[in-house]
């Protein structure tokens, strides 16, 4: 009776393994084409995360140049100001400068009056050293250095380099010496 059955085969899509088997094959394209496509997300971010350093680099680079042209240029525009105040100042002022060694606050303005200012009575002395003050302080403020209304140090000197009005903070005047 064996003999007489017919063997026939079933066809190949009608067999459990060949579905499991391409399943399988078919799982294993879309895994790969993701992980395909998941390396080249990953390369395209890290170029453009290289590219954004790069670009920040650069940037800092450039902005650390523009600080400097922009603080030569504030430096400047002051330089003229205070050559304007000097020439107003008919030879009483003789010198101001920028300096960055004051005791208190680092940096402050030296003005340097000639002889004459020991001919000035004292409330003359204080007038005029509240009024360079105030020119001082605009010129800086305008020349961008300092944020307007920062306090400004104006400190008063004669040419022998002898301090002669001292600014007081508490009191915003001067204290003028002898």
């Amino acid at each position: 009776m064996d003999e007489n059955k017919e063997t026939t085969k079933k066809p190949i899509e009608k067999k459990w393994w060949f579905w499991v088997l391409a399943i399988v094959v078919i799982g294993g394209i879309f895994i790969n084409s993701d992980d395909t496509e998941t390396e080249k997300a990953d390369a395209t971010d890290k170029e453009q995360t290289e590219q954004k350093e790069d670009t920040s680099e650069e940037e800092t680079e450039s902005h650390k140049l523009e600080g400097k042209e922009l603080e030569a240029n504030q430096k400047e525009n002051l330089q003229k100001s205070l050559d304007e105040l000097l020439e107003k100042g008919e030879g009483i002022i003789e010198d101001i400068t920028y300096q960055d060694n004051h005791k208190e606050t680092g940096e402050f303005m030296k003005v340097v009056v000639s002889d004459t200012w020991y001919d000035s009575p004292k409330h003359e002395k204080e007038r005029f050293a509240e009024a360079i003050h105030e020119q001082v302080s605009h010129a800086v403020w305008n020349s961008g250095l300092q944020e307007h209304g920062d306090t400004i140090v104006v400190d008063i000197y004669d040419s022998y380099d002898k301090e002669v009005a001292k600014y007081k903070y508490i009191s915003d005047s001067y204290k003028i010496k002898e």
